[in-house]
């Protein structure tokens, strides 16, 4: 009797038949499984880079509505709210403790040099990760893909905060992240 907001803009009768409790046709194989592990090891590695720069709020809040009293509910847990004053000595200190691989203490280095002394907007953080083909797609798109605007328009509306939707290239390590414009959703 609910739709989860990540399955928003997807195919009605998929939605249908999970919400009859349809057992899958083709279930995950480990090869899929794999594949959702590895989406939740980015996960873990940007939690533990939006902590050590200080700047994690929240992750995985539950964000459930009801749009209209016609309608399902739709349920939700955002990935992450960030936000907030980014200590640049601080950070380094705390990246430095993480003991990251060298490619990550790089980036995390970068990301502290350009945002270090500065204080961001407090957002909702969608985090996708996803393969080359998918992430092609967004970047010659320019923009995050519907389905996935919709989920992340669903954490801004009833998050009460600006959200945007980040990509990580599981298979290159490419990113791109997109805000939400009200308007537009």
């Amino acid at each position: 009797d609910y739709v989860y907001a990540s399955e928003i803009g997807m195919p009605f009768y998929d939605r249908y038949l999970k919400m009859k409790a349809t057992p899958y046709t083709n279930p995950p194989n480990n090869r899929s499984l794999r594949k959702f592990l590895s989406g939740n090891i980015w996960e873990y590695t940007v939690k533990q880079i939006l902590v050590a720069c200080g700047v994690l709020k929240h992750d995985e809040i539950k964000i459930d509505a009801t749009p209209y009293s016609d309608c399902l509910d739709v349920h939700g847990r955002c990935d992450f709210i960030a936000g907030g004053y980014i200590d640049a000595e601080l950070a380094t200190i705390n990246v430095e403790k993480l003991q990251l691989p060298d490619y990550l203490v790089v980036v995390s280095e970068k990301i502290i040099e350009a945002l270090g002394a500065k204080t961001l907007e407090e957002i909702i953080l969608e985090l996708k990760s996803v393969s080359t083909f998918a992430m092609d797609k967004v970047e010659r798109m320019g923009e995050a893909m519907p389905n996935h605007t919709l989920q992340g328009y669903h954490y801004q509306k009833n998050g009460k905060i600006p959200a945007n939707v980040a990509y990580i290239c599981k298979d290159d390590c490419r990113m791109a992240q997109f805000g939400l414009d009200k308007k537009e959703c």
